[in-house]
């Protein structure tokens, strides 16, 4: 899913329970899909893998300062 305001457009004529669910369920995989960085690998020659073990350790750094944050209250 690309544009959760095309989606929520399409679904809103219905007022069921399954679509409200869908139009909130869309909105945290929105969320989720903004913050998520991607990475191309290819499972032939793996090029790519340097990037993707670059990513990871800036990802496990972000979430140390993540922690860090939360310990102190900042």
């Amino acid at each position: 899913m690309e544009d959760f305001e095309t989606f929520r457009a399409a679904t809103s004529s219905d007022q069921s329970y399954t679509s409200t669910l869908t139009q909130s369920l869309s909105l945290v995989l929105d969320e989720f899909y903004n913050n998520l960085k991607s990475v191309g690998v290819s499972a032939v020659s793996a090029v790519g893998m340097e990037a993707f073990f670059k990513h990871i350790q800036q990802g496990d750094e972000d979430e140390d300062e993540d922690e860090e944050v939360d310990k102190f209250g900042f």
